[in-house]
């Protein structure tokens, strides 16, 4: 099998060769540049490291990278605040950037301690009490600049004659993640109750965002897009950052509203379109949702969470869902781990996850910059001894 036929059997729920292999395809499944570099090192390949996004500082990985861990998919990185014009000055003891959605992000100078950039402002918690005129007169960016997708027709188009799978990740956050982030926590969440037709307008400004991308994207070159992927984090470590029938009534919608458009696309092209969808942290309440919505991938599966059961979401959603991610914990055992309790819970993870198909591996998130060389290949390594069926 090559890699197109291996992920997309996998996908149907039938088992290929082997389990199919994701590095660096998008911003929830690649590798910080510290790490990268680190890796580079182990395996004696000779590179620049460049970024594919800046705010999470992770790794454009390279194809010579790419074919020694035969990885079988390939991004498509859209232009977007975390990937393009990114132009940090510096500040004090921070590099600054400032992007197209009012949002500043600032980075340590010292690089012993400049992991990430953080956001330090909230474009629209200027005031505490916004209202509808608040909203409006907001500078929303357009996402269907036709900007944002140059170049990604020609590498989909080499990743199909390789025979890769290519994915494509949306143009910013989740749209709920983005509202969070427009108005911060201690905004958003209280128009959420006490202003809802604010909370929802907000909401619904993002999503026309995503539907103005998606509709450029698909329309332009659809026939070369495997895989899009969508994110928004309504769990955290231990419960949810809203509840699950707030979800069901305000942010649920909107998700349908750029899957039912990128339906319409895979209609028009007589083509299947998989639907990834990122949320990690705990989900269980609302993978029945996820279901109903048509999401064809769910990702990480944080297994670690309250409720995430490899074992039990498996059996449970296992024919109806593919699960990409969830072959190793990213907080703990990956970095922290010694060689041999990373395979053990690498080989646990696909004893779980592989039978009848329906799972890519790949980290439950983003290599972080302590992980040790090491410990990926361990992880790698023992995936291509018991990934194969």
């Amino acid at each position: 099998m090559n890699s197109r036929e291996r992920v997309f059997a996998t996908l149907e729920h039938t088992e290929p060769d082997r389990v199919p292999y994701d590095l660096g395809t998008g911003p929830v499944t690649s590798i910080t540049c510290r790490a990268y570099q680190n890796l580079l090192d182990h395996l004696g390949i000779e590179e620049e490291v460049t970024l594919t996004d800046h705010i999470q500082q992770l790794a454009n990985v390279s194809e010579v990278m790419l074919d020694r861990l035969e990885v079988d998919t390939r991004g498509l990185w859209a232009k977007y605040n975390h990937t393009h014009n990114f132009n940090p000055v510096r500040e004090g003891e921070y590099m600054v950037n400032r992007d197209e959605w009012s949002f500043t992000y600032s980075i340590p100078v010292d690089p012993e301690h400049a992991h990430w950039y953080d956001l330090t402002n909230f474009p629209l918690f200027e005031k505490k009490r916004i209202t509808m005129k608040d909203v409006e007169a907001f500078d929303w960016p357009d996402g269907g600049l036709p900007w944002r997708i140059e170049g990604l027709k020609e590498i989909a188009m080499a990743a199909h004659e390789q025979g890769k799978v290519t994915f494509c990740r949306g143009c910013c956050a989740g749209v709920f993640e983005m509202a969070l982030r427009l108005r911060g926590y201690e905004g958003f969440f209280p128009d959420m109750i006490k202003r809802p037709d604010v909370a929802q307008r907000i909401l619904d400004k993002v999503t026309e965002h995503k539907l103005a991308f998606w509709d450029l994207m698909l329309g332009e070159m659809g026939e070369y897009v495997d895989i899009i992927g969508e994110a928004d984090d309504i769990g955290t470590q231990s419960s949810y950052l809203c509840s699950p029938d707030m979800y069901r009534e305000m942010i649920k919608p909107c998700h349908k509203e750029i899957f039912d458009l990128v339906r319409s696309h895979a209609k028009r092209l007589n083509k299947k379109i998989y639907i990834f969808f990122h949320s990690d942290g705990v989900n269980r309440e609302i993978l029945d949702d996820f279901v109903e919505l048509g999401i064809d991938i769910f990702n990480p599966l944080q297994f670690t969470c309250p409720g995430m059961d490899t074992a039990d979401i498996k059996k449970t959603y296992g024919d109806v869902m593919t699960f990409w991610g969830g072959l190793i914990d990213t907080q703990k055992v990956l970095p922290f781990g010694t060689t041999d309790e990373v395979r053990e819970q690498t080989k646990r993870q696909i004893d779980i996850l592989a039978p009848g198909g329906g799972f890519v591996a790949c980290t439950v998130h983003n290599i972080q910059h302590e992980v040790p060389p090491e410990n990926i290949m361990a992880m790698w390594e023992t995936l291509r001894e018991h990934g194969v069926y």
